[in-house]
């Protein structure tokens, strides 16, 4: 294992620019539509990202909507509002929003569904197709690391890698989860590069940073894995398992996405 720390006041690299984005729709099961943004690099990418977000994961994207100008910096889930800085560092991002069929909306029980790995199947097929068959990452954020951790063992080596940020490892009285959270979905079956990131302030009751370290070992198939620490960034301005706050790497946002970019080149840790 591999522990790294990125603390206060610790710059970011350089970003590429983003050549821009697109509102796309792909039919990602008999019948049903996934919807997603796409951000490009302006450089030919080193590799591809699927992001799911928290929550229910509902993001609004309507197909063909014009995009000119960066996502408006500073609000909603931390991987929504940050996609253009992961993208400037020379990834290829899809943003995952939820499948027609289940009214743009998914619940826990539906992250951990058959339907949601060929969701995400068909997804990663289409971009792969269009970024030239580079490997695939998973990158998910709170309820979104339900998403990951389950479709990863489900899809095996369709997939180049995860990564888990504010993951969740607690039960919820309101969600159908196990009660150790991700490390009931399968984690010790996944065989890819795996990057665990928490932040040490957050306060979310299922999302505790003191689990990251024992989330990351469980993956004990994975041949490359990382471990980052955030410390510092802005003063919240939600509560404590909303986004804007240490649990969604608020004022940390850039530094973050460098670290996850560096980590999923094909040079590996930084």
């Amino acid at each position: 294992m591999v522990l790294a720390f990125l603390l206060a006041g610790q710059g970011a690299r350089a970003e590429n620019d983003v050549a821009g984005e697109r509102a796309l729709e792909i039919e990602s099961r008999p019948g049903v539509t996934t919807a997603f943004y796409l951000t490009e690099p302006a450089a030919p990418p080193a590799a591809i990202a699927i992001l799911l977000a928290g929550g229910d994961g509902s993001l609004g994207i309507q197909p063909g909507e014009a995009i000119v100008a960066p996502v408006a910096f500073g609000r909603g889930n931390f991987l929504v509002r940050s996609r253009w800085l992961l993208a400037g560092q020379g990834i290829l991002v899809a943003t995952m929003d939820a499948p027609s069929d289940q009214g743009w909306a998914m619940t826990a029980r539906f992250r951990q569904s058959e339907e949601h790995a060929a969701d995400i199947a068909a997804l990663a097929a289409w971009l792969r197709r269009q970024g030239g068959d580079l490997p695939v990452w998973l990158i998910g954020t709170s309820m979104g690391t339900l998403s990951v951790a389950s479709v990863a063992s489900k899809l095996g080596g369709e997939i180049g890698g995860v990564i888990l940020t504010s993951s969740i490892t607690r039960g919820h009285p309101r969600h159908s989860y196990p009660p150790n959270g991700v490390f009931g979905l399968g984690l010790e079956t996944v065989a890819v590069p795996a990057m665990v990131v928490a932040h040490a302030g957050d306060s979310c009751e299922v999302t505790p940073p003191a689990d990251a370290p024992r989330l990351l070992d469980s993956m004990v198939k994975s041949p490359r894995r990382e471990l980052l620490l955030v410390e510092g960034g802005a003063p919240a301005r939600s509560a404590a398992c909303q986004a804007m706050s240490a649990h969604g790497f608020f004022g940390r946002e850039s530094e973050v996405n460098a670290a996850m970019a560096a980590f999923m080149r094909p040079a590996g840790p930084r």
